[in-house]
């Protein structure tokens, strides 16, 4: 089934175990609207924990 509503996508770009050029094939396939956020020096965590204010941020800005 074909993802039909907007998708934030975010990721860290120390993550080792989803690399950057998968990343960019799953923002690529996404067919409507979409954002990325990525998180410089955050690995395979939390990102909400990793930068609380901005992922508050993006998410809410995202949500509007």
């Amino acid at each position: 089934f074909p993802v039909t509503i907007p998708v934030l996508l975010q990721w860290g770009n120390n993550d080792p175990r989803v690399l950057k050029e998968e990343t960019d094939a799953i923002f690529a396939a996404l067919p409507n609207a979409k954002k990325l956020m990525i998180y410089e020096g955050a690995g395979h965590e939390s990102l909400c924990k990793y930068d609380h204010s901005k992922w508050m941020r993006t998410v809410q800005s995202f949500l509007q």
